[in-house]
């Protein structure tokens, strides 16, 4: 059996649910202070096409 991954329901996806709003959750392995270097990489962006929040 794989291990499975944790999602946190943030007040942003929380209100894209509760207003029924479609979105998608793109999942990475997390790295410390990988940012958003290490998030574009293991999502196959561009650097600048992504946004490292909290």
């Amino acid at each position: 059996m794989g291990k499975s991954r944790h999602v946190s329901l943030t007040p942003a996806t929380q209100y894209l649910r509760e207003q029924g709003i479609a979105y998608t959750e793109h999942v990475y392995d997390y790295i410390d202070h990988g940012g958003a270097a290490w998030g574009a990489q293991a999502l196959g962006l561009p650097l600048h096409a992504v946004v490292k929040t909290l």
